[in-house]
């Protein structure tokens, strides 16, 4: 179970195993020279079986099935066919003779590669051939995946985990290449889809849900999401697995790919097309290696497959396959009708012999209808994809309706082998175990028990201090939602605790109606990111560069509503109150009326407030200005997120009048072939006289570990703004760089810059004419600027950012230069 969950996933074609393979291999050549051709292609006749011979021109073919004849294709070369004998092992060398073209309906200029002018006409025919050129369109797809271990050995099945369950292995597989593998996971939908070009719109509706798998979590649904893609190669690039690669028929496609065209046309559903085979142009360049076929008369794409492998500087990817087929409908518009995945997924992707997962997924398009009028009420919901009521309860005779060809044996199987595996008690105690290992969180059946990494901590002031928490899981179908913690300081003697509890009023895919509360006593600091380990988190005592200093003790309430209104739009509207003491060896001080400085004891804070987020189409998004829980990858629209908070003096004991607007903006921006930028850009702004508690101030961070969310060369407390911007910027570029550096191209290391500052003033009134500051804290006056470089990816999950302060370097305790190093799992 363990390596289920830890490895990641794919490969190549499912076929049936048959008892014996037949077996071609050898060399191409030049029939008058002898010297090699590279990636000839190389197939058994009539079938998608094939291969490509190799720099050096050799060449191995196999299947389990009894093919008699093997084709071989070539640019500039006449095809060559020869029979071989089923059921055997055989070496074929064969040697190409040139060849001449005839392209009726393209002119091939002279001394060119005559695909180029296939590709022109192809270029030429976009906006005629480009399925989003339609009004309007609508069609259903069904929809099944799975997922198998692969690559397992005899001891695997003696591991800890996998000895538990002997049974599993009843359930094992072989493909025709003698890989092993073992089914885990299946699913099945069908959705409606409805497209508008004006006003744009886009719908599915996900009509019938059917799904069993070992084990539910984030990353395994993460990898699932990867499988649904639907990429549209007549745009010039196409994102698979967060990667922009440029598309085949790109606009300017000589700078990507070199080209091979067969000499003669193929058939393919009984349309004559040009069979065109393409290669990246750099071999560690992100591209395709692959074919595809072009209709002779209309130039669109009939077919392409798509394939790139572990040169293309992705992580855990042994090889990936695509294949798209289109229709012509009507014989007047071509449309996708069919889609096939294949992945294989692993650790170490150069290792073939590393556990790992296939990832497959097959897509059939029906009831296609281009240009005709639908209503407007499939477009009324704001989400993209709609969850139908009764999606999860469709019967036996539905489902063999939908599917074109019954479930496969090996198909069928994967529910009877989950079920059990699901009963046992061995494997419950596992998944508990992973659970706890990946969240921290112990799981029974309606809540969690933990935070493993905060149930015992120390600092100076509390000493040791033990703590023991709550919570319901973060996917559930309860009416409510909670948390709570209760915490102890041996050295203070001071109790303290959190409870959040929401109720929903209304809760549906989507949208939701909750009210509820928040009540909190216990140490804060002031300054510490939302991204950054908690104060408590027992990490923090060996990875911090100083003492946390300047703490407060915060007792706080509040009463709120929240909506979220559809799916990515959520607000809260609530009333608070807030209670801050300092916590340890400083105090909060002002000069009174005599012009004398005094301690204040604690400071009071009452009144309203509304917060909201808006990630547009994304689920689980909480309305918190600040979560580090519901951070988005490379969505299409920024994440912005806002808050406005009024003190109201007078209200539950307030002490002050004023308002507060917060507004935050963050995306990463695809550049295609340079990466992807990376902003978040944060303004606010301060109404009314208040101590600096209340005012603006920019995270900083004392720990060896960078944290993308503060400013990194910045001290906990060191600046403050009654009006501010807040800017980040990482321009992220991949490979771009590194994968040019033989030697260097083989880590799959990345290279990125970055820059943040922090602009802003305080107004006189609230300039220490009554509050003053802490000893090292400072009115913002010029802008705070730091910027470095950095190489992430180094070992699949590590970073390095290298960063300099490049002013205010007369405050004390702070450094010119760091290196930090951090962590991220990403494709």
């Amino acid at each position: 179970m363990r390596l289920i969950i830890a490895s990641i996933l794919m490969m190549g074609i499912w076929f049936s195993a048959t008892a014996q393979k037949t077996l071609v291999f050898g060399r191409i050549v030049e029939a008058n020279s002898g010297s090699p051709i590279s990636y000839a292609g190389v197939a058994f006749k009539g079938t998608a079986e094939g291969t490509y011979s190799d720099e050096v021109g050799n060449y191995f073919l196999e299947s389990s099935e009894s093919w008699d004849t093997v084709i071989v294709t070539a640019l500039g070369y006449t095809d060559t066919t020869f029979v071989i004998e089923p059921g055997k092992r055989q070496e074929v060398n064969i040697r190409l003779s040139a060849a001449e073209y005839n392209l009726n309906e393209v002119v091939v200029l002279a001394g060119e590669n005559p695909a180029f002018a296939i590709l022109r006409k192809v270029i030429e025919n976009k906006s005629v051939n480009n399925p989003e050129q339609f009004n309007t369109y609508q069609y259903t797809s069904y929809n099944k995946v799975q997922f198998d271990l692969n690559n397992f050995t005899e001891r695997i099945k003696k591991d800890l985990v996998f000895r538990q369950f002997p049974f599993i292995w009843e359930y094992q597989d072989t493909m025709p290449n003698g890989v092993r593998y073992l089914p885990f996971l299946f699913k099945e939908n069908v959705r409606e889809h409805y497209y508008r070009k004006d006003p744009t719109s886009y719908k599915e509706y996900i009509t019938a849900n059917r799904n069993v798998q070992f084990f539910k979590g984030p990353k395994i649904e993460a990898f699932i999401k990867e499988l649904y893609l639907n990429p549209n190669v007549y745009d010039n690039f196409v994102v698979i697995l967060q990667k922009s690669f440029p598309s085949p028929i790109h606009d300017n496609f000589e700078r990507f790919y070199k080209y091979y065209l067969a000499d003669t046309l193929t058939t393919i559903d009984g349309l004559p097309c040009h069979h065109l085979r393409f290669f990246p142009k750099g071999k560690s360049d992100v591209a395709f290696t692959g074919d595809m076929y072009i209709h002779d008369g209309t130039f669109a794409v009939k077919r392409i497959d798509l394939n790139f492998s572990i040169e293309a500087n992705i992580n855990f990817l042994r090889s990936f396959y695509l294949r798209i087929d289109y229709d012509w409908v009507n014989q007047q518009y071509w449309f996708a009708k069919a889609l096939k995945v294949l992945a294989d997924f692993t650790v170490l992707e150069n290792s073939e012999e590393m556990t790992g997962f296939f990832g497959k997924r097959y897509s059939e398009f029906k009831d296609i209808r281009l240009n005709e009028p639908i209503p407007d009420t499939r477009f009324a919901p704001v989400e993209t994809i709609i969850e139908t009521e009764d999606m999860e309860f469709r019967d036996t005779t539905f489902w063999l309706e939908e599917r074109s060809d019954s479930l496969s044996v090996e198909e069928q199987e994967i529910f009877e082998m989950v079920d059990t595996i699901q009963k046992n008690p061995r494997f419950k105690l596992i998944k508990k175990l992973f659970v706890v290992s990946a969240t921290g969180w112990l799981p029974f059946n309606n809540y969690e028990i933990g935070q493993v990494l905060t149930m015992l901590s120390y600092n100076k002031v509390e000493g040791v201090r033990p703590k023991i928490g709550i919570r319901t899981p973060l996917k559930s179908n309860l009416p409510f939602r909670g948390e709570a913690y209760v915490a102890y300081g041996i050295q203070d003697k001071r109790w303290k605790y959190y409870t959040q509890f929401d109720y929903f009023l209304q809760k549906e895919f989507g949208k939701h109606t909750a009210v509820g509360f928040t009540v909190q006593e216990d140490v804060d600091q002031i300054g510490l990111s939302y991204n950054a380990a908690r104060i408590d988190n027992i990490m923090t005592f060996f990875l911090r560069t100083a003492e946390f200093n300047n703490r407060t003790f915060l007792k706080r309430q509040s009463l709120y509503v929240e909506r979220q209104w559809f799916l990515g739009f959520v607000t809260r509207l609530g009333v608070y109150r807030e209670n801050t003491q300092t916590f340890g060896s400083y105090d909060f001080l002002r000069i009174n009326q005599l012009g004398e400085q005094e301690i204040v004891p604690d400071f009071n804070m009452s009144g309203i407030r509304l917060s909201g987020r808006f990630a547009f189409g994304q689920t689980n998004i909480n309305a918190k200005f600040y979560d580090s829980g519901t951070q988005f990858w490379m969505l299409k629209y920024p994440t912005v997120s806002f808050e406005y908070a009024n003190g109201i003096k007078g209200f539950l004991n307030s002490e002050f009048d004023y308002h507060a607007l917060r507004v935050r903006i963050e995306h990463q921006q695809r550049l295609n072939r340079l990466g992807y930028l990376k902003y978040i850009v944060e303004g606010g702004k301060i109404w009314g006289r208040v101590p600096y508690i209340y005012m603006g101030i920019p995270f900083g961070t004392q720990s060896i570990i960078a944290d993308d969310a503060a400013f990194n060369m910045m001290n906990f407390l060191e600046f403050v703004a009654d009006e501010y911007v807040g800017i980040h910027l990482e321009q992220h570029f991949e490979g771009l760089f590194f994968n040019r550096i033989p030697l260097i191209r083989k880590l799959k290391l990345r290279s990125f810059i970055f820059g943040k500052v922090f602009l802003g003033k305080v107004h006189p009134e609230n300039d220490q004419t009554t509050w003053l500051y802490p000893d090292n804290l400072y009115s913002i006056r010029e802008p705070y600027y730091e910027v470095g470089f950095g190489i992430e990816n180094i070992l699949k999950l590590g970073r390095v950012d290298f960063i300099w302060r490049l002013n205010y370097k007369d405050h004390p305790d702070i450094y010119d230069f760091l290196p930090k190093p951090s962590f991220q799992l990403r494709f």
